[in-house]
């Protein structure tokens, strides 16, 4: 690919002054250049050496990176070899130098409640020359740069201040995109205030925002970002960041008004309880007796024969509490366990449940191979328990159970890979929501469980079905009481939602915004296998199209010394259709688009494990290498 990628992307370089060109591949790379010398300012993959030559252009002393991401500094390695000097930010170090550590750690696999530094850490190495923070100097080919702290799109970002051309040039990283949008926002999923990563939807904007503010303070001529188009001009760099704060403020303040962390938190938005937006909480209601909690997050449907239909298994705990109700003669036996969502606490204790009460389990149909084949995915909060799915419900699957009449669904709210379930009886209808709702409103404040902003898609699909179906309760598994939802309230949360997608459409710079908010529109599948060494590795590709037109996807592996691709890579595209629903399978009317590719290992190898990468192109947008799987051999 090498020769054939210079020739067709060499024609990028545009010139924003005399001595400064941008390569715009994945990212802006940047190219200062001074007396037949240059300087880089992060390098994706599409620029190498080749392709400097075929510019016409030196090969860097030095490139400073903005960030550890490897979007950014996947070109870096073809500069390495040939002397090249890296300069990073001081607090990513590790992320560079020690990236080793990242993948063999099982925190970065298992139960994932982190989402900083995020996935995108480089498959390879990077040893750092200079390790630099906010208020640092560097000198490079006579150009004196300033480093300034600016984080926000990752914890450790840094930005580079300079003169050159007469001209005040800050590269700012993925500060801002174009005229005050953010090329996505689940990477700003981060702690803040009193919650960590996992409830912390853009919770790094507090620090972003500031770090914007650092840049206005300088008072910059031309404006670099690391995606998106260059801004020239104090007066136009001015107005695109007070755009992108009252956007992020019109979000934060349509996002709060309607959130279940209102309810989990409530001191949390102490400076926005009088907000008229605020939706007022819906009336908490006790449960009937029928309906008992266990422990954790964990019910017990109660026949009037002394039957127990659980829904949830997070832990030992409830096993144990269980199996004590059944000696005191509480319950007679556990018949069955509906699992609401793929989630660790509310899996976990399946496999002891399973050996202690032989029950089947029963999930919406969207969730059974995670809860068979965790290893395939990799997801917030996943647990490496798996289990053998006795039964699969299809959408608005009816059956009787006792006296009570069960009615299962698709539930995508707290994550895509939720169900729901309607239990009729003793007079009630009661739904159980799992964890996506709460008396003040949703549970979506965590971007990469997927939640999703098209119509009939995440919550608008929840609103219709609460909608239609209008329970006496509705049961969230981590609250003691139910709750109900007027028409009202369904309004309202509604109206809001299309409010969020017309504030999104501003601040998001996709045809549709869940691009900037599903993390996961691209994945491999499986994320995660073991083969013997000689033996191909087999991975799919898997496209989520949210927009309205058909694209072309396209992807390219990375692959490892001593690794080779089995199939042409002219098989390595499809077309995907639009508004696929969201994962591949048979059951889906619109299904995703699956690529596949098959790599096969060396013989022998001393990496462990191997990590590769996968280039992909949405259009003719290349995108770097987004995603990677991991791979085992033995």
């Amino acid at each position: 690919m090498g020769d054939c990628k210079s020739m067709q992307l060499h024609k990028k370089f545009y010139q924003v002054s005399p001595n400064l060109k941008i390569h715009a591949g994945a990212v802006n790379s940047s190219i200062i250049t001074m007396h037949e010398k240059a300087v880089m300012i992060d390098c994706d993959d599409t620029v190498d050496p080749e392709l400097l030559h075929a510019a016409g252009l030196p090969i860097p002393s030095s490139i400073l990176c903005t960030q550890h991401r490897r979007t950014h500094t996947a070109g870096i390695p073809a500069f390495l070899i040939l002397g090249t000097k890296i300069v990073g930010p001081k607090s990513e170090r590790n992320l560079f130098e020690k990236n080793g550590t990242y993948w063999k750690d099982p925190i970065n696999r298992w139960h994932i409640y982190h989402h900083q530094p995020g996935p995108l850490v480089p498959t390879t190495r990077i040893p750092l020359s200079g390790k630099v923070r906010g208020g640092d100097e560097i000198k490079c080919e006579d150009i004196v740069f300033t480093v300034v702290d600016t984080p926000g799109i990752t914890s450790g970002s840094v930005s580079y201040s300079c003169e050159v051309d007469g001209y005040k040039m800050v590269f700012c990283g993925d500060l801002i995109y174009g005229d005050g949008q953010m090329v996505d926002l689940y990477s700003m999923q981060a702690a803040y205030r009193e919650v960590g990563d996992y409830h912390g939807f853009i919770g790094s904007k507090d620090l972003l925002v500031a770090s914007v503010e650092r840049i206005v303070a300088l008072h910059p001529d031309i404006l670099i970002p690391s995606h998106g188009p260059v801004l020239h001009g104090f007066d136009s760099i001015q107005q695109a960041i007070s755009a992108l704060k009252t956007r992020f403020s019109s979000l934060w303040l349509n996002y709060v008004s309607i959130s279940a962390l209102n309810f989990y938190f409530p001191r949390m938005f102490s400076d926005l309880r009088t907000d008229p937006q605020r939706m007022v909480p819906a009336i908490q209601i006790e449960l009937p007796s029928f309906l008992q909690r266990v422990t954790g997050t964990s019910f017990i449907l109660l026949s009037d024969d002394g039957i127990a239909f659980l829904i949830d298994c997070g832990s030992r705990d409830v096993v144990k509490r269980l199996k004590q109700w059944q000696d005191q003669g509480k319950i007679k036996a556990v018949e069955a366990c509906w699992i609401t969502h793929y989630h660790d606490d509310h899996v976990d204790g399946l496999i002891d449940l399973i050996e202690q009460f032989k029950c089947p389990v029963i999930v919406d149909q969207h969730l059974t191979e995670i809860l068979e084949h965790p290893d395939r995915f990799f997801l917030p909060c996943i647990s490496p328990v798996h289990v053998v799915v006795s039964k699969s419900t299809k959408e608005r699957e009816r059956w009787q159970w006792h006296e009570f009449a069960l009615t299962a669904m698709h539930l995508p709210g707290q994550t895509y890979y939720h169900g729901g379930l309607l239990v009729e009886g003793h007079d009630h209808k009661i739904f159980i929501a799992g964890d996506s709702a709460s008396p003040s409103g949703i549970d979506d404040y965590c971007a990469p469980n997927r939640t999703f902003l098209r119509e009939n898609t995440g919550y608008f699909k929840c609103i219709s079905l609460w909608r239609e179906f209008m329970p006496d309760i509705i049961v969230n598994n981590h609250q003691e009481k139910g709750f109900t939802f007027t028409l009202d309230h369904l309004a309202y949360m509604e109206g809001q939602l299309h409010e969020r997608v017309r504030i999104l459409k501003k601040l998001i710079p996709w045809p549709d915004p869940t691009f900037g908010l599903d993390e996961s529109w691209i994945r491999v599948y499986p994320f995660e296998q073991t083969i013997k060494a000689g033996e191909r590795a087999l991975l799919e590709i898997h496209f989520t199209n949210h927009d309205t037109q058909h694209v072309q996807a396209r992807v390219e592996p990375v692959l490892p010394e001593g690794w080779s691709l089995d199939l042409e890579p002219n098989s390595l595209s499809a077309s995907v259709p639009p508004c696929t629903e969201g994962m591949t399978g048979s059951f889906l009317e619109n299904p995703d688009v699956a690529i596949p590719v098959a790599c096969r290992s060396p013989s022998r190898s001393r990496k462990q494990p191997v990590v590769i990468a996968i280039r992909a192109w949405w259009g003719e947008r290349y995108l770097g290498p987004v995603r990677h799987a991991i791979v085992h051999l033995r």
